[in-house]
């Protein structure tokens, strides 16, 4: 195995017309798991362990394999808390 990487969220997209970039993200997800099947989102993001990157980010991995992957996190790796509205404030 070579070097472990870590995963990319994120990448940039040229804009030909003025030269410059800008970022952008996807988030995949997937049914929750026990710990939020109860919260109303009715879906949760996938969160890949550390020993699944490597096949992730390789292009040569069958699709099937991939989609192996987008699967609930297990929830003993997750807590749950609750959060109140943020107050803003502006200067």
């Amino acid at each position: 195995m070579g070097k472990a990487h870590s995963p990319k969220t994120s990448r940039a997209v040229n804009q030909p017309e003025t030269g410059g970039h800008f970022d952008t993200a996807t988030v995949i997800t997937t049914e929750p798991n026990e710990l939020i099947a109860d919260l109303p989102h009715h879906r949760m993001p996938v969160v890949l362990a550390p020993s699944a990157w490597e096949t992730w980010l390789n292009p040569t991995t069958p699709m099937a394999e991939l989609q192996a992957l987008l699967r609930p996190a297990p929830p003993d790796v997750m807590g749950v808390r609750v959060a109140g509205p943020k107050e803003f404030t502006l200067d």
